[in-house]
C-alpha cells in the first residue's frame, strides 16, 4: 500500500538561497509507520532549506512532546523533543553510506522527509521512560503504584533449589 508523504519539500521553482517549510504532525503520522506509542504526540518541524545550483542543505528542527506510559508505574509521562538534524540533497546516484545525504533525480521537483523525521523522533525518545526523581532523590512516580511494587519485591520467596546451588561454591 502507496501512502502519501505529509512532509514533502518541493523545491522546483525556487531561487536559489533560503527558503523556510513549517509542517506540524500528530499521532496519525505515526499510524503510517505502524507506531501506536506515538498516539498522543504533537510536534512541529521546521525545515530550512538552502537552495544552490548544485546542493541543497536542509535543517530539520524537530519540537513537540508525545505522552507516554511510564516504564515504572505506568502513568502518563509528558517527554518533550527537541533535536536537529542536518540533510544534504543532491542530484545523482545513490545510495549512499552517509544517512545524512539524500539522493535525487534531475527531474524530480520535491522532495519528501517523512522517514527522516520519524527516525529524528523516535530515536529522541529514552529508551528507559521513568518519571524524574525530585531533587531530594525521591521517586515522583504514582505513589501507590511504587508502594505495590515494593510489597511485591518483599514477598518474593526463593525458590530452595537456588540454595542448593549456592552450597556447590
Amino acid at each position: 500500500m502507496k501512502l502519501d508523504k505529509l512532509l514533502v519539500v518541493r523545491f522546483c521553482g525556487l531561487d536559489n538561497g533560503p527558503h523556510r517549510f513549517d509542517f506540524e504532525i500528530d499521532g496519525e503520522f505515526f499510524k503510517r509507520f505502524d507506531n501506536p506509542d506515538f498516539d498522543n504526540c504533537k510536534f512541529n518541524i521546521v525545515a530550512d532549506l538552502l537552495k544552490e545550483e548544485t546542493l541543497m542543505t536542509v535543517d530539520l528542527h524537530v519540537v513537540g512532546s508525545v505522552i507516554v506510559p511510564c516504564d515504572r508505574c505506568l502513568a502518563p509521562l509528558t517527554l518533550p523533543v527537541d533535536a536537529s538534524e542536518r540533510l544534504f540533497v543532491k542530484v545523482g546516484e545513490g545510495p549512499s553510506d552517509d544517512d545524512s545525504v539524500l539522493f535525487i533525480t534531475k527531474d524530480d521537483i520535491q522532495f519528501d522527509v517523512d522517514a527522516i523525521v520519524y527516525d529524528i523522533i523516535t530515536l529522541s525518545i529514552p529508551y528507559r521512560k521513568i518519571h524524574p526523581d525530585n531533587e531530594d532523590g525521591t521517586p515522583t512516580c504514582d505513589p501507590e503504584q511504587l508502594s505495590y511494587l515494593e510489597q511485591c519485591k518483599k514477598t518474593e520467596e526463593i525458590d530452595p533449589r537456588w540454595d542448593k546451588l549456592k552450597d556447590l561454591k
